[in-house]
């Protein structure tokens, strides 16, 4: 393998010295770079395949046979970061004074999460930051360890996304917020790309208007289906199939024992890095959160605040004033003050207030006559990206639709109180509200719309058709 690297490198080098010596216009450049976990690599420095050694050490350091939790777990290579599969919980005798942990509970059939103090209904994913904070941090014990998968870190992606957010937040202190959404849009996408799960049939979809020789000529590896007709000119849906893997003995995954049919060929895929990535970008931002509600538990009276929603990166919290300095625990302040600009503030990875909705009357002592009324809130939340906040006159027991906040997955122009109902009927083991919803009738090719019937489940969407009309 050595010997064949070096041919092809020498021989790469050698054209380039020659498309550069006959003066063509666009010069070449060649470089070897043996990993691309480390940015020093690269700018022109050319590494042997021997130096591959010492960017290996980590690996180096876990034990051939079974782990040690302690040893080698907890305190592996700084170089390595893992994803943990397991089990365990906070002991009774650390729990005085601290918050519990989110888990998830199951009652009647139905999901939810909640506090706890115990992961033991089902494995959990941990990843390196998770279970050293929870260890050292709030004593958690694992109960058991089903697997444990351990990576190299990476020192290029984060400063690309370091200088994407950094590019962001400097655009939007311009007041160029144009550009800066679409740096937020940027990295919003290619952080969640690393978790795409394509289909077991293509890895690539693009729209296409004609189709080349070589493309028609290579149905093993692109599909076609019509998508429709603009003006009279057809398009069509160009599905790139995965590449088999260029080796000449094929890999296969073989079928448990039992199940009829052959093997089945094993696809090459385009990184083994995308699944620790985007688990390790989500949990960070569970930690980190998870961080924040643990300071105010700490810093805050009790009775004041009430968490009601929580997703990876935003919450909605019940506070009983409109100001968070109001609930601190005066025994508590001088922590409140000193922490707090680590988890609020306008720069990028913290909570930044984006609406409020208050109960209390407009102005502390509103004049005689006045038809300024007292509020109240009602909020449910019956499964994740979804929840309906509704306020209502105190009074007549009238709801105030434009006062309220929703955030329905899927659903758009969904009212407060309707919102509220049907996450409110989830929650009581009913079905949800069903919502007249427009839907493009081609999404690829034309801006025509019908309206759809579509319900509200706990577990997704249910939709039906209904009348058609154009915009």
């Amino acid at each position: 393998m050595l010997e064949a690297t070096e041919k092809r490198d020498q021989f790469i080098r050698n054209w380039t010295r020659d498309n550069n010596y006959t003066g063509r216009k666009l010069p070449a450049r060649y470089f070897v770079i043996n990993d691309c976990h480390h940015q020093t690599l690269g700018g022109g420095k050319i590494h042997g395949l021997s130096d591959l050694e010492k960017y290996w050490r980590c690996y180096d350091t876990l034990p051939r046979g079974p782990l040690s939790f302690e040893r080698d777990v907890l305190w592996a290579d700084p170089e390595l970061t893992f994803l943990l599969v397991g089990r365990g919980s906070i002991p009774a005798a650390k729990r005085v004074g601290q918050m519990p942990l989110f888990v998830w509970k199951e009652e009647g059939g139905v999901r939810r999460q909640d506090f706890g103090w115990e992961l033991e209904d089902r494995d959990y994913l941990f990843t390196r930051d998770s279970s050293e904070y929870l260890t050292h941090t709030r004593g958690f014990e694992f109960s058991q360890i089903r697997a444990c998968y351990f990576y190299k870190r990476c020192g290029v992606l984060p400063l690309v996304f370091g200088g994407l957010v950094a590019e962001r937040e400097s655009s939007a202190a311009e007041g160029n917020r144009s550009r800066a959404n679409l740096l937020k849009a940027f990295v919003n996408y290619t952080t969640g790309m690393f978790g795409l799960k394509a289909g077991k049939e293509f890895s690539k979809i693009r729209l296409a208007s004609k189709l080349s020789h070589r493309a028609v000529n290579c149905l093993e590896s692109v599909g076609f289906e019509l998508a429709g007709e603009v003006a009279g000119k057809p398009y069509y849906l160009c599905k790139r199939l995965c590449p088999k893997p260029k080796r000449g003995r094929e890999s296969v995954l073989r079928k448990p024992s039992g199940v009829g049919g052959g093997c089945i060929s094993k696809r090459r895929k385009a990184t083994d890095a995308a699944l620790p990535v985007y688990a390790s970008v989500v949990e960070f931002g569970k930690l980190r959160l998870h961080k924040c509600l643990n300071f105010l538990r700490r810093t805050t009276r009790p009775e004041a605040l009430r968490i009601l929603y929580s997703q990876v990166d935003n919450l909605v919290l019940g506070m009983s004033s409109e100001n968070l300095e109001d609930l601190v625990d005066e025994r508590q302040r001088a922590e409140f003050e000193e922490k707090k600009s680590e988890f609020f503030g306008d720069a990028p990875g913290k909570l930044v207030e984006k609406w409020k909705v208050t109960t209390a009357s407009v102005g502390d002592s509103p004049p005689p006559g006045s038809d300024s009324k007292e509020r109240e809130f009602f909020f449910a939340s019956a499964r994740p990206c979804t929840y309906g906040l509704a306020v209502r006159e105190r009074e007549s027991g009238v709801f105030l639709n434009g006062e309220g906040q929703t955030k329905m997955s899927g659903l758009a122009c969904v009212g407060a109180r309707d919102a509220y109902v049907s996450n409110r009927r989830l929650l009581a083991g009913k079905s949800g509200l069903v919502f007249r919803q427009a839907r493009r009738k081609n999404c690829l090719l034309n801006r025509e719309v019908t309206e759809k019937l579509i319900g509200h489940s706990r577990g997704g969407r249910v939709g039906s058709g209904g009348g058609r009309k154009g915009r």
